[in-house]
């Protein structure tokens, strides 16, 4: 009985062994059957280059790692794995380190421009913005770039921050406020006009002892420090806000002015200004994009003229009867 026990084990020992070693020939001959390549050299081409390549070949192109380099231009292989030279099969994959560009770059000079046009020129470069300070000047624009840290050309580690000084354009007029109580509604926004202030919210009381339209309060105060372009807030003697509005709408109605900026491929530069009462009033600036339009609630009335600059050349006048 045991003697035909181990010769059954025997014969299914035997079979195990003959079905692995059929199976390893067969695995053997299959993988034996691929064809050899020699891997490309690959260091110094672009990284389009060297795909292509690798594709024709029959290999895969794997990306490793990003890294610096001061020798391999930027977006070309600057390493790889295999080695150029070494025999693979087909269907393998070939691993490459793609060069960032320099570990080391000149800062570009940003003097002149915007900061809109400074972030960009920052950004291409591989930098980024760093502290921005402001200060008023008489001889730069606003959001002009005055100063930059460090100074352009110098040579600086990439994704280094530069420092910039920015104008805020001419410093306003600082002046007492004057005493509106008890002028007219009319008068009072004459005198904001003059003194280049906006007039903010009117809103109404009634009080049986003074004239009707006529300034009750004012924010900010008579005598307050206040700047030109600071906006006025009224308080006016009226039993209702529609006696206001109607007597605001006589020779005082508004318009929707519209502009649209050059088309190009850099933001411009817009101030809106307008005159009234021999007085001008500078009521908008700022950097629109190429083609945008700007849309600003202006006075209408005889007189009233609104000029249009852009990028510091006169682009349009309007009259605004």
């Amino acid at each position: 009985m045991m003697v035909r026990i181990v010769k059954i084990l025997l014969v299914a020992a035997a079979t195990v062994f003959l079905f692995g070693a059929s199976a390893y020939v067969a695995l053997t001959w299959v993988v034996g059957d691929e064809p050899i390549v020699r891997v490309p050299h690959l260091v110094g081409q672009s990284v389009v280059q060297s795909l292509a390549v690798l594709s024709d070949m029959g290999l895969h192109l794997k990306l490793k790692t990003l890294e610096p380099s001061d020798t391999i231009p930027a977006d070309h292989v600057s390493h790889q794995e295999p080695a150029a030279g070494s025999e693979i099969k087909k269907g393998r994959e070939v691993w490459i380190v793609v060069s960032s560009g320099p570990s080391h770059i000149a800062t570009p000079r940003l003097l002149g421009q915007s900061l809109d046009q400074a972030n960009v020129a920052l950004h291409g470069t591989g930098l980024c913005t760093g502290a921005v300070a402001r200060i008023y000047t008489e001889t730069h624009p606003a959001r002009q770039i005055i100063a930059q840290t460090p100074e352009a050309g110098a040579t600086v580690v990439r994704n280094r921050c530069i420092d910039l000084l920015v104008s805020l354009g001419r410093r306003p007029a600082a002046f007492s406020m004057p005493d509106l109580i008890g002028d007219d509604l009319e008068a009072s926004i004459q005198r904001l006009d003059l003194y280049r202030l906006r007039l903010g919210g009117v809103a109404t009381r009634y009080h049986p002892e003074r004239a009707q339209r006529t300034v009750l309060e004012q924010n900010p105060g008579a005598g307050q420090r206040v700047i030109e372009g600071s906006t006025v807030s009224l308080v006016v003697n009226a039993d209702s806000d529609i006696a206001v509005g109607r007597r605001l709408g006589q020779g005082m109605s508004t318009e929707l002015l519209r502009y649209r900026a050059s088309p190009g491929l850099l933001n411009r530069k817009v101030v809106i200004e307008i005159r009234r009462y021999g007085a001008l009033q500078r009521r908008w600036e700022g950097f629109v994009e190429p083609g945008a339009q700007v849309e600003l609630l202006v006075p209408r009335a005889t007189g009233t003229t609104a000029t249009i600059w852009e990028d510091h050349a006169l682009a349009d006048v309007r009259i605004l009867d």
